[in-house]
């Protein structure tokens, strides 16, 4: 820590500074794979940005840095729940050794979502497309769950239209991250409301399963009333065995059971 905050003050020179770290210190330093494992070690210790200081204490001193040790730092960031520190790690990638990787932009786009940085994660396909790196379908989920968070409907709906675009279909995942997403946001009045509006806009996947998670909500509720308007959305010709499902000799009506 010293070391850093010497050279950081500007109060030591490279040369200076090669000559005050130890023989144990260099012995971490110079080799690729042991640096790594102090790197990651430090971020269990009370400070977690030790592990930069590191990783710039061995780019000053010229040692080799690999791509693998940024994504390792990132992943025990992750893994200990240090969400604020994690887009640093990208930050000193492109600065040290010019690019970022997808592992690196994917734990990026993990900590915006993880911190409610909603206005970054909108930025985060563009810096794929900076890095001309295709995105992956958890870059798209991640992407897609932070605007549903969000309650930005417009940007989620333009998301699974990249995604598809890009090559990747819908699938069970995807209508996952939607269910789990609305589940989330629970009883917001104002939510519902905007679901239900949106889903013309929609297509057959996701609209379902946006109508899937209200009905499970109300369920939970005990809100029946809510559960026959959702399944009015639904085509006619599935009103019956939908019914059928929710167990509509459970539902009151008057008060009663029927």
């Amino acid at each position: 820590d010293d070391l850093h905050d010497m050279r950081r003050a500007g109060e030591m020179t490279v040369e200076a500074l090669r000559k005050a770290v130890g023989p144990t210190l260099t012995f971490h330093l110079e080799d690729p794979t042991r640096l790594r494992e102090l790197a990651t070690l430090m971020v269990n210790t009370s400070l977690p940005q030790r592990a930069y200081r590191v990783l710039v204490l061995a780019h000053e001193l010229g040692y080799p840095l690999r791509a693998n040790v940024f994504e390792s730092v990132a992943y025990q960031m992750a893994q200990t729940q240090q969400w604020k520190f994690v887009p640093y790690t990208t930050i000193l990638a492109k600065r040290m050794i010019g690019h970022t990787t997808k592992r690196l932009l994917d734990w990026h786009a993990r900590s915006l979502l993880e911190c409610s940085q909603f206005d970054q994660l909108n930025k985060v396909l563009s810096l794929f497309e900076e890095e001309n790196i295709k995105p992956s379908k958890r870059t798209y989920h991640l992407v897609l769950s932070g605007h549903l968070r969000n309650r930005d409907l417009a940007k989620a709906r333009a998301c699974l239209d990249q995604m598809q675009d890009a090559g990747f279909p819908m699938d069970g995942d995807t209508h996952a991250v939607i269910a789990k997403a609305y589940r989330s946001l629970g009883e917001d009045a104002t939510v519902k409301s905007g679901a239900l509006n949106a889903l013309p806009t929609f297509g057959n996947g996701p609209a379902t399963h946006l109508l899937n998670s209200l009905i499970q909500l109300a369920l939970d509720s005990e809100d029946y009333r809510s559960v026959l308007r959702y399944l009015r959305y639904f085509d006619e010709r599935y009103i019956g065995d939908a019914y059928d499902v929710v167990g509509a000799a459970t539902i009151p009506v008057g008060g009663e059971d029927r």
